[in-house]
């Protein structure tokens, strides 16, 4: 077995030349932007093409090189689907294989239970956020990889914001409007204490890592999550052939087991039959259950995962995620177009705490849930007994996602 960080096959390869062909050099790059959007996740990469395509002049800067893997569960549910359909942003997804998700097999303990849940599909990150950053490029987005952006100071008319390329002198740009999108881990807005964010007690950290398998028995249209006291772990087969392998895990459990023995034990509790996890390449994130008590400031957006996450199941995170960058889409435009106004982030915080964190109401509870293992065992056995329920649940979280972001 062999961790497979780089993209090995030929669509991977071709789409490491276009992502290189779409990226700016920070030193041709203009020094005024009507938007700077930090973090080409799926809420900064799908904010900035619509920003783009309604005419202004965005720059998205990422910090890592792209394409690049992340700790994710990688499933695309159908409340996702439907946004980047109706935007026209699936362009150049349709070019990869996605595996249809049809059924999540959870696991606790010795016990088995399987869930329909709607039209999902399995695609890694790297070609994800890849074929999003190519659609936004496409309709006129400035890329601008492997650079940190921060706020450094915000002026009346402008935001100005320090740009360093691996570690370079710092360079200086502009914007009428900063959108942070650059995840839980995101220093963006390090320097302005309005924006902390708030970290759940006793939450829980997230581990992935993908593998090649193939002589995996993994079903190809299956969300498999494997049920333990400390935590869980979910896989899910990747267009290439790959293991996609994400966990959330008590910090305890992983201080004391080491990474890759305590992935291993939660495997052999649900007698999974999954590869040696042992010697797989495991990478890890900051605690998941956090937000920020404020989305807003002077010119100031924040979107998707920098906003705040919660523990996801079947694809909610990147819906979530793609759902908070398209309500937040008009409220920019107008800012950049009309010159800021506060009643356009207190409008972001309203719309943001209605939809987005209503709805991720469901996997608060779920987290709640699986974080107490006799009230999991207790919903196995529910659910067992009335397998329409999960589906009705799922179904209601992607349609409430499809709704709200119409």
């Amino acid at each position: 077995m062999e961790d497979n960080d780089e993209l090995k096959s030929g669509h991977a390869l071709n789409m490491n030349t276009r992502i290189a062909e779409v990226s700016s050099s920070i030193l041709s790059i203009p020094k005024m932007y009507d938007v700077i959007v930090t973090g080409a996740g799926p809420a900064g990469a799908f904010l900035a093409g619509q920003l783009a395509r309604a005419g202004l002049l965005v720059l998205l800067v990422e910090k890592c090189k792209f394409p690049r893997h992340k700790i994710c569960g990688c499933c695309l549910g159908a409340g996702a689907l439907f946004m980047l359909a109706t935007a026209g942003a699936d362009k150049f997804l349709a070019e990869f294989k996605r595996r249809s998700l049809d059924f999540l097999v959870c696991h606790v303990g010795q016990k088995q239970l399987t869930v329909p849940i709607p039209s999902a599909r399995s695609l890694s990150r790297e070609n994800f956020d890849s074929s999003l950053v190519l659609w936004g490029c496409e309709s006129g987005v400035i890329f601008l990889p492997e650079t940190n952006a921060r706020v450094a100071s915000i002026e009346t008319n402008r935001v100005v914001v320090e740009l360093i390329h691996n570690g370079s002198t710092p360079l200086v740009v502009s914007a009428k409007v900063f959108v942070a999108a650059d995840g839980i881990g995101g220093t963006s807005l390090s320097g302005l204490s309005r924006f902390n964010f708030e970290t759940a007690v006793h939450s829980r950290i997230g581990m992935g890592c993908i593998i090649n398998a193939p002589n995996s028995k993994h079903k190809a249209n299956s969300i498999q999550m494997y049920y333990h006291p400390y935590g869980y772990l979910g896989s899910v087969l990747l267009e290439d052939d790959r293991l996609n392998l994400a966990a959330s895990v008590d910090v305890q459990f992983i201080r004391r087991q080491g990474t890759a023995a305590a992935m291993q034990e939660i495997a052999d509790y649900c007698s999974a039959d999954l590869p040696d996890l042992a010697s797989a390449h495991w990478r890890g994130t900051a605690a998941l259950t956090r937000r920020r008590k404020v989305v807003w400031g002077d010119r100031i957006f924040v979107t998707g995962d920098s906003a705040g996450y919660v523990e996801p199941f079947t694809g909610e995170g990147m819906t979530s995620a793609l759902a908070s960058a398209q309500l937040v889409a008009p409220l920019v435009i107008q800012a950049a177009v009309h010159d800021w106004q506060p009643a356009l982030g207190k409008e972001w915080q309203r719309i943001y705490n209605r939809f987005v964190r209503n709805n991720q109401m469901t996997c608060r509870v779920t987290t709640a849930i699986l974080h107490r293992p006799a009230l999991t065992l207790a919903a196995a056995n529910v659910l067992s007994l009335c397998p329409d329920l999960g589906r009705t649940v799922a179904g209601f979280i992607n349609r409430s996602y499809c709704a709200r972001s119409r």
